[in-house]
């Protein structure tokens, strides 16, 4: 991260809090509660200050909504995707919890192994195969007090700080679609890699 221009200090607070308190951050934040706030305050501003410096929006990336570092396991916002009656397109939501996502969506366990598959910060994160996974898609920020991209912090990993507001711009269904890094191809090549997952793609927004 300091290699990519990073503060010694912010790096530090990205790494450590992301990698080992995103759903802590996030419960206190849902539940309203005073207990991490300096630790919510410091990984907020550091993102914040890295994200003043974009200068294009991020590629498009993906977590899983699934697994022991799944989007859901660290915040219940996320479920509202998978509520069995359906969401609408255009639905939105806010997030308590820190999110992060990877630029590489085809990184599939082996079919008799269903752990992790690559590694974001120094957290062990999971695209887990079948598991519904989601698509962000960054935007230009332009100059505003609102971010709409990921902020990178490593060669594959982005984040992005709590309260993020969520908004669901399309859902595939498994096997309509392949993916690979940096795209998604709603009509995949023959002999392409059809992913069987199902995706929902979103975009983002948080205050900046």
């Amino acid at each position: 991260m300091m290699d990519a221009g990073w503060p010694p200090l912010s790096a530090s607070i990205v790494q450590l809090l992301l990698g080992f308190g995103a759903a802590a951050i996030g419960r206190s934040i849902h539940q309203r509660s005073a207990e991490l706030s300096a630790s919510t305050h410091a990984l907020t501003n550091a993102l914040r200050v890295r994200a003043w410096a974009i200068s294009t929006p991020a590629p498009p990336t993906y977590a899983s909504l699934r697994g022991s570092f799944g989007l859901a396991t660290a915040d219940p916002a996320w479920e509202q995707l998978l509520n069995q009656e359906g969401v609408q397109i255009g639905h939105s939501f806010v997030t308590s919890a820190p999110i992060q996502a990877s630029i590489h969506p085809t990184r599939l366990p082996e079919l008799i192994n269903e752990g992790p598959v690559h590694r974001i910060i120094s957290a062990t994160c999971e695209l887990r195969l079948g598991a519904p996974i989601v698509r962000f898609e960054s935007e230009d920020s332009e100059p505003s007090d609102v971010l709409r991209t990921f902020i990178q912090t490593s060669p594959i990993g982005y984040a992005l700080p709590p309260l993020a507001t969520i908004t669901l711009l399309a859902i595939l269904e498994p096997g309509t679609f392949a993916l690979t890094p940096c795209c998604t191809r709603t009509e995949p090549e023959p002999g392409g890699l059809v992913d069987r997952r199902r995706c929902f793609c979103v975009s983002v927004s948080v205050p900046c």
